[in-house]
């Protein structure tokens, strides 16, 4: 049964309808009895709400608050009631891509590469206010009906590994499919996890799907050892200057990708406009690829908890039980026995998280 939440928050905030659920909390519909004005508000859930949480949670919060780019979601307000952390935004229409995708299938040249250089432009100014997405997906990238794409969920990733870190220790919080390699083999999480993901988002739009598929220790291996199919392979009318974009956004070598996020929004700004005026007709429906387990994303604002053994026999070295940074080790030592992954692993939805390996 969910929880009860108070009908106001703050004394300023009242929720009118619940119009998200998933692991890490609840998204309400909401009016901002003071500006007069409707508002988004992201709710933590109790079993992610402790204090070292609350207090990362503030802190992410504030730091994504300072962001004001047309391109990311605006962050009103940020407070606490009952000891359930609560974030106030701008209330946005339309839905995400990863829904867009799912009813769509793959963009046009053009429009894919406005939208993707809109996301370019809301991560640069992130970037240049310090703060890392580290969990940018279909799910996080949110079309309004006017067109303006808007980069959401700053900072629950942090709050994500922190309660995933609390309760399972092991274990890698996120979504597979757009993993950069540094996120998996625990080199860091900086800006360039997020061109990484970026360059996978724009694979998906003109490919139908992300750059690599499969369960999860496939796709674990693939994106440390694999080269990604250039995606002109799947469909020749991708100019070769966005194909050699998306290929360096896909580095597996942080250093090799583009400087910043503003070098891959003027890349992508300019095909767009060679390849003609962007249309929200222009659609070519695919099958999805043989075999492939992604389904477009989870629910918009979730995140896929990967909290099980990720192989049913394990490399030679890697005790049974291993999750998924060990399964990130045992690919680096063992990569043929990795190849292919094994058993198929339990997937909870959880609140919208960058993945972490965890030590």
């Amino acid at each position: 049964m969910r929880d009860v939440v108070p009908s106001t928050l703050g004394g300023r905030y009242e929720l009118e309808e619940l119009i998200g659920q998933g692991g890490m909390g609840e998204v309400w519909r909401g009016r901002d009895l003071r500006g007069h004005r409707p508002v988004a508000v992201k709710i933590l859930a109790p079993q992610v709400a402790g204090v070292a949480s609350r207090e990362r949670f503030a802190r992410e919060a504030r730091a994504a608050a300072r962001v004001v780019h047309p391109n990311v979601v605006t962050v009103l307000d940020v407070g606490e009631q009952d000891a359930r952390p609560y974030l106030v935004m701008e209330l946005l229409t339309g839905r995400s891509l990863a829904a867009e995708l799912l009813d769509r299938g793959r963009y046009g040249v053009a429009e894919a590469c406005g939208l993707m250089s809109q996301a370019a432009a809301g991560l640069d100014a992130a970037h240049r206010a310090g703060v890392v997405h580290r969990d940018v997906k279909p799910a996080n990238l949110h079309l309004t009906a006017s067109g303006v794409l808007k980069v959401v969920d700053f900072g629950v990733a942090q709050v994500a590994s922190e309660a995933a870190r609390l309760t399972m220790v092991g274990t890698v919080v996120g979504t597979a499919a757009y993993l950069a390699p540094e996120q998996i083999d625990g080199r860091g999480g900086g800006s360039a996890c997020d061109l990484y993901a970026l360059g996978c988002v724009c694979y998906e739009l003109l490919c139908g799907h992300p750059p690599f598929t499969g369960s999860a220790p496939e796709l674990v291996y693939q994106h440390i050892h694999q080269a990604p199919v250039p995606p002109g392979r799947h469909r020749p009318d991708i100019p070769a200057e966005l194909e050699r974009l998306i290929m360096a956004l896909l580095a597996k070598d942080p250093a090799a990708r583009p400087a910043d996020a503003e070098v891959a929004r003027r890349v992508l700004a300019a095909v767009a406009l060679s390849a003609g005026e962007p249309t929200r007709t222009a659609v070519i429906p695919v099958p999805p690829p043989p075999q492939a387990s992604y389904t477009g994303g989870a629910r918009a604002g979730d995140t896929a908890l990967l909290d099980t053994p990720l192989l049913d026999a394990p490399p030679p070295g890697v005790p049974a039980g291993r999750t998924a940074g060990g399964v990130a080790r045992a690919a680096h030592a063992h990569p043929a026995r990795c190849r292919g992954g094994g058993g198929s692993p339990r997937v909870t939805i959880g609140g919208g998280g960058a993945v972490r390996r965890r030590r």
